[in-house]
């Protein structure tokens, strides 16, 4: 009875290991608020948390492959000092619901993901809004962004998935790892067929057992959150097998949405999407500075952004792989808060530059007839900032 209880998986123990990880933030539990919200007729529901300033910028954080929002817990306290935060699980992810994945082509998942953060956006009466979304959830953001940037006033890209764009003829077979070696004909073999019979590694947990999906997590614990203490291991094992071991569904979508290493069939960097320079708001890339992701798409998007320079920006956070938010969360919370406070107090300033089209949005939202004295309070606060970006060593620096 003890062992079944212990590997149970169920609403009860999520919640359980959930409010574990709510601890792990330094924040109490009563000052989140965190519902399910139905975006659809069949009761599919996208699971939210929102915590911070009411009257703050709403800033909404999308996770990557597999995760959730509470993967975020070391930088949940600090944004939520500034903002308006709210996380979501993806659909068919975390703890939101698994409904049956269909799509058959990369465009239909594309839609697919797009068409369910529209229902959620709808259903939470959202706009003028900033939305980061990391890794995957980048790869879905950047495709929401350009499709409905009428609701936006900025994509923050953090280490995203799927925007560098290869010719048809890329020999993914010369690609090199980190070290500088290529992989051995036997594990280009072995990942070519999990590829191709799309071997989900939550599926490959799922189909393990209990136990032996348990130690497979914890394995991964160790060598990708080896920077965790050993309690907030022991939380992310107990809360990561709830959320892995769940019914598979969206987690299907990558083996259709991009091809075997990590290349996206619908890159965002092509100037018909994230790329396009006529896009109508800035965007800003997070990469760590030993980060796999392939940084150059980012580059490309943003000296493509009709706002490169003046809002548009890449970031670079010292000591960090792909999870910055666990390498270096104040560095990187700290590159979040900055961007976004910059952005916004020159908001105005720079939509003068562009017809006006920012500038109204936000005149709109705020009800504020901002001159002269408000002005002046963003200058003095870019000065400041400006400063403080110099000094590269103790604070993130854009890389323009």
């Amino acid at each position: 009875m003890g062992n079944c209880q212990k590997y149970a998986i169920n609403e009860e123990k999520l919640v359980e290991a959930e409010a574990k990880l709510f601890r792990l933030t330094g924040m109490e539990l009563n000052e989140f608020k965190i519902r399910n919200v139905v975006i659809n007729d069949q009761q599919d529901y996208v699971r939210t948390i929102q915590c911070g300033k009411e009257d703050g910028e709403k800033v909404v954080l999308v996770h990557g492959y597999g995760g959730s929002g509470l993967i975020f817990f070391k930088i949940i306290k600090q944004l939520a000092e500034h903002f308006n935060l709210i996380l979501i699980d993806i659909i068919g992810m975390g703890a939101s619901s698994r409904p049956k994945f269909e799509a058959k082509t990369a465009s239909e998942a594309d839609d697919f993901f797009v068409d369910f953060l529209e229902s959620w956006r709808k259903a939470m009466d959202l706009t003028n809004f900033y939305l980061c979304g990391h890794s995957f959830g980048g790869y879905i953001c950047g495709h929401y962004a350009y499709r409905y940037p009428e609701h936006l006033k900025k994509v923050l890209m953090l280490s995203p998935a799927g925007v560098v764009w290869v010719p048809a003829d890329f020999d993914i077979s010369k690609m090199k790892f980190k070290n500088g070696k290529s992989p051995s004909k036997m594990v280009k073999s072995i990942a070519e067929s999990v590829w191709e019979k799309k071997w989900s590694p939550f599926g490959v947990m799922r189909k393990s057992g209990k136990f032996i999906g348990k130690k497979i997590i914890k394995s991964y614990l160790n060598k990708r959150m080896n920077m965790l203490t050993d309690e907030e291991q022991q939380i992310m094992l107990d809360y990561m097998y709830q959320i892995f071991m769940k019914d598979g569904s969206t987690e299907y979508a990558i083996f259709i949405c991009f091809k075997l290493g990590m290349f996206a069939e619908n890159p965002l960097e092509t100037e018909d999407r994230l790329g396009n320079p006529d896009l109508p708001i800035p965007v800003s890339f997070f990469y760590g500075d030993q980060d796999w992701m392939d940084r150059k798409g980012g580059d490309r998007t943003v000296e493509r952004n009709k706002f490169a320079d003046t809002l548009s920006f890449v970031y670079i956070i010292n000591n960090s792989d792909h999870h910055m938010y666990l390498d270096n969360p104040d560095e990187f919370a700290k590159a979040i808060i900055h961007d976004i406070q910059y952005t916004n107090d020159r908001y105005e300033l720079v939509g003068e530059q562009y017809g006006n089209h920012i500038s109204n949005r936000i005149t709109k939202r705020d009800g504020l007839d901002r001159t002269g004295q408000e002005e002046s309070k963003s200058n003095d606060q870019f000065d400041i900032e400006s400063d403080m970006m110099e000094n590269s060593q103790e604070k993130v620096q854009p890389q323009h």
